[in-house]
């Protein structure tokens, strides 16, 4: 699991967390397209996810339109200042829509 992006929104009144990260494909990685698993919800609270098979230029699209949007970028080591079993709580989603590929 490589976390591409994890965005922290509290504009407005906002809680909530949104992300993306690149899992393998079961037939194997791909020089144009890779399976990402993208998950999102109110801190806190249990994140929703679905799978999704793209570019990287389209990944990364979708990841400006969200920080466009005033998700805050956060890296794995910051992870904890928003939530402190946050970064479990990523695994486990991604564990379990990985499953579903």
């Amino acid at each position: 699991m490589q976390i591409e992006f994890v965005g922290w929104n509290t504009l407005n009144d906002s809680d909530k967390i949104w992300g993306i990260t690149k899992i393998e494909s079961r037939s194997g990685p791909s020089v144009f397209y890779n399976d990402y698993v993208i998950f999102w919800g109110k801190r806190g609270a249990k994140m929703q996810s679905r799978t999704w098979r793209a570019g990287v230029w389209d990944a990364r699209k979708l990841i400006n339109k969200k920080i466009a949007a005033g998700y805050a970028d956060h890296s794995r080591t910051t992870l904890g200042a928003i939530q402190p079993d946050l970064k479990k709580n990523i695994e486990n989603t991604v564990i379990l829509a990985a499953l579903r590929v």
